[in-house]
């Protein structure tokens, strides 16, 4: 520890440097200031090592979410992402550091990470972190059959009201910019409201590069009727933006047709038997 000084990234100047070094480094670029912090209150908004040459060598930034209820005891939560090391610096326990110091410092909080590789998701285990109540799952576009042969798969339209978003999201800290698609679904005079992001994704098959897109629904305000209907809501989203298949994190578990099950990668800490919702995360800055 001798050769590297952490450091609480509390205000825009070392914010700044932060996010030039990920962007230096090829890493991240939808991570902006804006997404992070706009009124410097201080709190503390992320971490960064330094070297002896006062370089930056690491760093990750902090998204704080809503307060959650767990057997009647409040919880504050914050989630952490962005995890990078310079090159030169990895294997030198450097990640250890920045998650053991996230731990000391959020003390008594719900700690989230949500889109942990497996070397972290390893040591994370170590430290502590459990995973989330959660059902992770793939879904084709495919509508229900029953929908089909009655001619009622749904209506599905994008809602750019930043009224509506407000409406919903009231109970969000306002210290930063949210970057989030609201959608509302309806069928059978019922309705729901998603949110959700958009992701590119790469796969190599025997030497043939894949390239395609998805839709990760985040969050709904009815999980339920999110579950009956999410083939539905799958081939509506390829009919309207292309995307060719959703994925959804649930903690309801239902079966459903033309999916696959994914593995759950949602973590926190403590090791609680409950799912803390993505609002509020890096999700909801776009940052995924």
């Amino acid at each position: 520890m001798n050769d590297f000084n952490i450091i609480k990234i509390i205000n825009k100047k070392i914010l700044d440097e932060a996010i030039n070094f990920i962007h230096r480094n090829n890493f991240s670029f939808e991570t902006e200031q804006r997404k992070i912090c706009k009124n410097f209150d201080g709190r503390v908004l992320g971490l960064v090592l330094k070297n002896n040459k006062e370089k930056i060598i690491a760093c990750l930034f902090y998204y704080y979410q809503p307060d959650i209820k767990v057997e009647e005891k409040k919880f504050k939560v914050v989630n952490f992402s962005t995890i990078f090391i310079d090159e030169e610096f990895r294997g030198r326990g450097l990640l250890s550091i920045m998650l053991k110091k996230t731990i000391e410092i959020f003390e008594g909080y719900i700690i989230t990470d949500y889109t942990p590789v497996p070397k972290v998701r390893h040591l994370l285990r170590k430290l502590g972190f459990g995973y989330m109540k959660n059902n992770r799952k793939l879904i084709l576009p495919i509508p229900n059959l029953g929908s089909i042969s009655k001619f009622k798969i749904g209506n599905l339209e994008k809602l750019e009201n930043k009224y509506t978003f407000d409406k919903i999201f009231n109970h969000l800290d306002r210290y930063r910019d949210y970057e989030i698609d609201l959608w509302k679904f309806s069928k059978n005079n019922k309705e729901i409201i998603i949110g959700t992001t958009f992701k590119n994704h790469k796969k190599t098959f025997f030497n043939f590069k894949i390239k395609t897109s998805s839709v990760r629904i985040l969050w709904s305000n009815d999980e339920e009727f999110l579950l009956r209907e999410a083939n539905n809501i799958s081939f509506l989203f390829y009919l309207k933006v292309s995307k060719k298949f959703i994925t959804i994190d649930t903690e309801l578990d239902y079966r459903q047709f033309f999916s696959f099950t994914l593995q759950n990668q949602f973590m926190l800490f403590p090791k609680i038997n409950i799912k803390v919702s993505p609002i509020g995360s890096e999700f909801f800055a776009g940052v995924i």
